[in-house]
């Protein structure tokens, strides 16, 4: 009877750490699925820029620091001219307000790996890229660029 009641218990805890594993996969992976859709959650709206619009998107952009990858993007009228050492592409940006910040998306401007539409965040004349992730969350935007974080300033 023992050997009975030891075993109901052992499957029983066996069955609920199953059980708790998953919800905590489904946890994680719906977490993903908000945090990868900026622009698509409820207290984000896309942005019709107006003349009204307190910023003005438009100028040039250089790479302040080490510019070894040679980093400029020319906003006008909502397209883009992206720029460096071994890129030249343009398109369309879409601007996204997110819990008061800017973000600035570059249609058909993918970073390396994965391939997701890179954005920046637009604050004081500036735009600021993440260039790559950690351990934890590994991604990379521009391999021609050594720098986390990319500063490029309106000139």
């Amino acid at each position: 009877m023992i050997r009975l009641v030891c075993f109901l218990f052992f499957s029983l805890s066996l069955f609920s750490c199953k059980e708790g594993n998953y919800i905590n996969q489904k946890k994680i992976s719906i977490k993903q699925e908000v945090s990868g859709s900026l622009g698509k959650e409820k207290n984000s709206e896309v942005l019709n820029v107006s003349k009204n619009d307190q910023h003005n998107y438009n100028g040039i952009y250089e790479l302040t620091g080490r510019n070894n990858c040679e980093l400029t993007i020319q906003i006008t009228n909502l397209k883009y001219e992206f720029k460096t050492n071994k890129k030249n592409i343009s398109g369309n940006i879409r601007i996204v307000k997110n819990e008061g910040a800017s973000y600035i998306y570059f249609d058909n401007l993918y970073g390396d790996d994965p391939k997701e539409i890179i954005y920046a965040k637009y604050e004081k004349e500036s735009l600021i890229i993440q260039n790559y992730g950690n351990n934890m969350n590994p991604y990379l935007r521009l391999s021609e660029c050594e720098d986390k974080y990319l500063l490029l300033k309106k000139i």
